[in-house]
């Protein structure tokens, strides 16, 4: 009802202000007035780059709601907690469902990210040569994502 009376950006800012708080408005400052193009840029990433942003994002931050992470990367709060599932089997994740809860790293150390010597990444690239297009594809999306 407010809404037919009041600016939608006003009322926008409000609602959120009384449903999240602080660091709900600063989200969504950033998000929607300064980065707007940045959800439709995150809108084509795959399963496991998505997974692999969304553990970079968790370490350079240190914890964080699903509901922000969720509209940063363009999908549901369900896919984030299935994300986080997968996740926790290998990063020190944990959540926190009660008042100042979301998503926490429990270790604060840089991620360490395994990465490929020079020769290994040259073996793989040459490999690549066996494999078919998609094949390829993929394996060179791989070694971008480990070479040094």
């Amino acid at each position: 009802m407010a809404g037919l009376f009041v600016p939608d950006l006003i009322y926008n800012i409000g609602t959120t202000v009384l449903n999240g708080g602080v660091s709900m408005v600063i989200f969504f400052f950033v998000n929607k007035i300064i980065r707007p193009g940045k959800r439709e840029a995150m809108e084509k990433i795959s399963l496991y780059e998505r997974r692999r942003r969304l553990i970079t994002v968790l370490y350079e931050r240190q914890n964080d709601t699903v509901g922000n992470l969720a509209f940063e990367f363009a999908v549901s709060s369900h896919t984030i907690r299935n994300d986080l599932r997968v996740l926790e089997l290998e990063h020190p994740i944990y959540t926190k469902v009660e008042a100042g809860g979301g998503v926490f790293i429990l270790d604060s150390s840089r991620l360490q990210q395994r990465r490929l010597t020079v020769r290994q990444r040259e073996l793989l690239i040459a490999v690549c040569g066996a494999l078919n297009d998609e094949q390829a594809l993929l394996m060179k999306s791989i070694i971008g994502g480990l070479a040094p």
